[in-house]
């Protein structure tokens, strides 16, 4: 393909002998296409005061002249005169975003007859892009601005996602016009599924229709993050192309990535005429800055376009959809994450309370915590002992599962959704254990969790396999994609449900309780104290943009301690962190510190005020296990607005440099937990601080600065002078912990050593 010019590519041609495969669609340069849809007319120039540089070949159709005689005209002559305060505005700030409302203009015809005409401008590199389309309504008027809030309001008190995308589909067909509208949303691979419609009743349903991602390749998807709105007014129309054709500011193709009348790719344009749409329109669904779906309008009665107003109106409808959207799931997410904590509380209780050995507390668990995780089956190997509950493979083929279980790249946890696929050789489990989710203890005990296969059959929109290689009369090589769009049906086998993310997380905690379990039975104590300090604390912290995160934790002599660190992302996107210190060393302080982890974190899924997850956790102790003490503090970060409130029961005030100042903060606290009664009687309240760029905050347990030689107070001064000198001099947090930790004041002292700090970027 390297002979072939850019030209060739975007027509959907290839010389003869050049490399054509099914990827040249991935390939085709659709951001530089070097026309535009004739409907409209471009130009460019470098400002206001400037000349025209480039133009679309169909201008002589707005200003009554030739393109090569608009070249190296003044810009501003082009327009009336009552049109200049507009075009000013239009072209203000070259840093701007693109303007998604029109803005409205006076052009003066061949006979110097004011026409109106609905204005779009945008900057690239040197260059002002101008967009005119002739009007064909007024602006938005008031009736449409109630519409819309009228939209808004019906899309915000939909109940759930399955509804909410189907009311998006109504509005957008209401508004918009176009015969067919669809909902369209994408999985892990990039495939597409129509999960909503509304359409004319004549028109055969698409709804449930799958389509391959080769339909719309890597680049094509790029742009829709980068142009939230893409139409196409005519699929047979012959575009424009733009003289000259390479853009004289740069020297190269005029890149029209945020253009409006950008022409489309013909093999697109095609794959839509074998489709038998002669009009689109699509607009992207965007969630945490990924491209999560489309709202894809179709029409099959000619050449359509709704006006500027409405297609800017339809993108902040998308924008808001797609925050909604992002809203509704998390809140889904969320619910089954209260239900999965709520299980993983009552596992634990049962576990603290229960003198059997870990066989009998998985066989009286097994039926709850396999619908915690969604499983249907359920298989333990514990000191050679295979134990299964539910459908699960019989005792021997567990142990083939164990066979390859042990030999893959995985921590205490491993999961997929396909085993058959992973592994033929137990292709035969795949009634039953088609998903597999298995946490590895120690000494070759594990806990397996199964689902079985889900044979479906996938409806697709023509064989999604199939795109075709045709040689045109003159004996060119053409690209042409799938002639049938009828109904081609697939079976898939060899899969089960994919572990949700809530589910993932779950079994991560799961297999950190089993393992304070083990402990507590004194079973292969040796390895299993190492797995589980490790198990308790997090892989990684969640990060948030602008900010800085890190934790440390340094277990003393005995190897385990009740020290720990959390960072938990709560569902109105601020973080919950925790430095906790169980009183105690070895097996008990880490038991107790599992549960309380997991408690906090349950009860601030539901309230993530730091006082009162404090007290429900210290109720929680004090009735459930009476001898534990611990010391907890509980930040809440905002890191939209660099907003901390910060509470503590019995625990070390954190250290904090707020405009280059390095202080203790103090902090009004509860007793510690676990101290009966006491909590209750104390009325407290959090602290608040705001922070910003190169601010810190940081929370110790105490091992971090007592000394038996020194007073807590001098040890503790220490401790801001240690960090004041640690964060001038080591700006990335990572690095500032672990010079922290490896200067501790209170390193002499035979205790756990644990640090979390948070620092503004």
């Amino acid at each position: 393909m390297s002979d072939a010019t850019a030209t060739e590519v975007a027509e959907g041609f290839l010389p003869v002998g050049a490399d054509i495969d099914l990827t040249n669609c991935e390939r085709e340069p659709i951001h530089i296409p070097g026309s535009v849809q004739p409907h409209g007319v471009l130009l460019t120039t470098t400002g206001l005061d400037g000349t025209v540089v480039q133009v679309s070949s169909n201008c002589a159709a707005v200003f009554g002249v030739e393109a090569e005689h608009l070249l190296g005209v003044p810009v501003a002559d082009l327009f009336h005169p009552s049109s200049s305060r507009v075009l000013a505005r239009a072209m203000a700030d070259p840093a701007a975003d693109r303007t998604i409302s029109p803005w409205r203009v006076m052009v003066p015809d061949g006979s110097g007859r004011p026409v109106v005409y609905d204005l779009l401008a945008h900057h690239w590199q040197g260059v002002w892009i101008i967009e005119l389309e002739q009007a064909t309504e007024s602006p938005l008027t008031e009736n449409t601005l109630t519409g819309v809030r009228t939209a808004v309001t019906r899309l915000s008190q939909a109940p759930s996602v399955v509804e909410l995308l189907d009311r998006a589909a109504q509005i957008f067909r209401q508004l918009t016009g176009f015969d067919r509208v669809m909902v369209y949303r994408f999985d892990r691979e990039w495939n597409g599924q129509v999960v909503a419609e509304a359409r004319r009743l004549d028109l055969e349903p698409f709804l449930g229709m799958h389509y391959p991602a080769s339909d719309i390749p890597p680049q094509a998807r790029a742009l829709y993050t980068t142009n939230w709105l893409r139409f196409i007014r005519d699929v047979h129309a012959v575009n424009a192309p733009l003289e000259p054709p390479l853009d004289p500011v740069n020297g190269g193709s005029l890149d029209l990535s945020g253009s409006a009348l950008r022409s489309v790719s013909p093999i697109h344009c095609e794959y839509l005429s074998n489709m038998g749409v002669t009009a689109s329109m699509s607009v992207s669904l965007i969630i945490g800055g990924k491209l999560a779906g489309l709202i894809a309008c179709h029409h099959y009665s000619g050449p359509f376009v709704p006006p500027a107003s409405i297609r800017a109106t339809s993108e902040f409808l998308a924008h808001t959809l797609s925050l909604l959207l992002a809203s509704r799931e998390q809140d889904e997410r969320t619910a089954r994450s209260r239900v999965i904590q709520e299980a993983l509380v009552a596992f634990a209780q049962a576990a603290s309370s229960r003198d059997s050995d870990l066989d009998g507390l998985l066989t009286a668990a097994a039926p709850e915590l396999m619908r915690m995780l969604g499983a249907t089956g359920m298989a333990w190997s514990l000191e050679g002992h295979v134990a299964t509950a539910g459908d699960s493979p019989a005792p021997d083929d567990v142990l083939r599962l164990r066979q390859w279980v042990d030999v893959q790249p995985s921590e205490l946890m491993l999961h997929t959704d396909k085993l058959p696929l992973d592994e033929p050789s137990l292709a035969d489990l795949a009634p039953l254990a088609s998903g597999l989710l298995a946490l590895r203890l120690a000494d070759g005990q594990d806990v397996m969790f199964f689902r079985p296969e889900v044979v479906h059959t996938v409806n697709w929109g023509g064989n999604p396999h199939l795109k075709e290689l045709r040689v045109d009369g003159d004996g060119v090589p053409r690209l042409s994609p799938r002639g049938s769009f009828a109904l081609w049906r697939e079976t898939v086998r060899g899969k089960a449900e994919e572990w949700a993310e809530p589910e993932q997380e779950a079994g991560q905690q799961l297999g950190a309780q089993l393992m304070s379990v083990l402990y507590n039975r004194h079973r292969t104590v040796a390895l299993v104290a190492e797995t589980l300090q490790q198990s308790l604390l997090p892989d990684r912290l969640p990060q948030s943009p602008g900010w800085g995160l890190a934790g440390r934790s340094r277990p003393a002599s005995a190897g385990v301690g009740g020290d720990w660190y959390d960072a938990v992302p709560l569902s109105d996107g601020r973080r919950l962190l925790v430095v906790g210190d169980v009183a105690g060393h070895g097996l008990a302080a880490a038991s107790a510190m599992a549960q309380l982890r997991s408690s906090v974190r349950a009860y601030a899924v539901e309230d993530a005020d730091p006082v009162r997850v404090l007290r429900r956790v210290d109720q929680a102790t004090a009735t459930l296990s009476p001898d534990v003490i611990a010391t907890v503090v509980v930040a809440v970060l905002d890191p939209a607005t660099g907003e901390v409130e910060v509470a503590s029961a019995g625990h070390p005030n954190p250290v904090v440099r707020i405009s280059g100042r390095t202080h203790l903060l103090e902090v009004d606290s509860l007793p510690p937990l676990g101290v009966i009664g006491l909590a209750r009687r104390h009325d407290i309240s959090s602290t608040r601080l705001t922070m910003g760029p190169g601010d810190a905050l940081l929370l110790v347990s105490d091992g971090m600065f007592e000394r038996r030689e020194e007073e807590v107070d001098v040890s503790l001064q220490g401790l801001v002078e240690l960090t004041e000198r640690t964060l001038v001099d080591h700006p990335v947090v990572e690095a500032a912990l672990a010079e922290l930790l490896h200067r501790s004041p209170g390193t002499s002292i035979d205790d756990d050593v644990t640090l979390l700090l948070l620092r503004g970027l």
